[in-house]
């Protein structure tokens, strides 16, 4: 961000296209005042991706503080911007599902991250998950996709994420979609409402053991589990322990004829405010 006047100030704010390296937001915007005028929304695209300089009346925060102000500000290119609840990284945008404003907090599209990680780990990530949605009211949309190409959501128009002194309390309601509510899927397997387990950290409500150890992955688990997307990625089928990414209300958890447990493709989670100016 840099003055304009003393009456504005400018956010820069990139579409990261990089292959090697990160691209300097700053140099950006430099770059846009020899081009062109300041305050254009752009977008102007350089050999390392694709920026946007917009003059904003002045506020206390140094960056948008999620997808839906940057979409509200104009600017409705899918990709990777910095936001203010944590800028130790950046947040990745989904400015074309629903309306648009949609910040990502989880995606699965290959094995390449793991999700069996220690309570500290996911403490630092869920600083930023917490921040997101501890003001105002939130949804929480779910994008599934299996192997063969087909695709479901579920969104929930009540969404937050308690503090650590709550253990990351979900609150998941007011559910529509396609997908099925296995969020609420039984009394006994009910994830709104439960703390966040891990491996190193049992809070859920299963007497016999911890949820996290057993099934590999950090999640709200109740008794276990009617859903669970941070589970293990296979490439579709697989067997042993039930502990893929799985949702209950779309795909059964077990194939009845072979034994085959199922696991999805793809998987992302996104949340963005309520009262969302896209929608009007």
């Amino acid at each position: 961000m840099s003055n304009t006047s003393d009456e504005t100030v400018e956010y820069c704010l990139c579409r990261l296209e990089l292959r090697k390296g990160w691209f300097s937001c700053s140099a950006a915007c430099a770059l846009s005042r020899k081009l062109g005028a300041p305050g254009s929304t752009g977008p102007r695209r350089t050999l390392w991706g694709l920026f946007f300089c917009v003059s904003v009346p002045p506020l206390e925060r140094l960056h948008p503080k999620d997808c839906a102000e940057i979409y509200s500000l104009g600017i409705k290119e899918n990709g990777i911007y910095t936001i203010q609840p944590d800028l130790h990284g950046p947040a990745k945008c989904d400015m074309e599902a629903a309306g648009g404003g949609w910040t990502v907090i989880q995606a699965r599209h290959d094995g390449s991250v793991d999700f069996n990680r220690t309570w500290q780990e996911y403490r630092e990530g869920f600083g930023t998950l917490y921040a997101l949605t501890s003001t105002g009211q939130h949804q929480l949309r779910i994008e599934l996709e299996d192997w063969h190409h087909q695709k479901r959501e579920a969104t929930y128009n009540n969404f937050k994420v308690a503090s650590e002194a709550q253990r990351f309390r979900l609150t998941a309601r007011e559910y529509s979609g396609d997908a099925g509510n296995a969020l609420s899927y039984s009394k006994r397997y009910n994830h709104d409402g439960r703390s966040f387990s891990t491996s190193d950290r049992d809070n859920d409500r299963y007497a016999g053991g911890n949820c996290g150890q057993y099934y590999g992955a950090g999640w709200w688990f109740d008794a276990c589990l009617a859903a669970n997307l941070n589970g293990h990625y296979y490439g579709g089928r697989y067997s042993g322990v039930t502990n893929g990414i799985y949702w209950g209300t779309w795909y059964i958890l077990t194939d009845g004829r072979t034994g085959e447990r199922y696991s999805f493709k793809q998987v992302e989670m996104k949340t963005r405010p309520k009262l969302f100016p896209g929608l009007s």
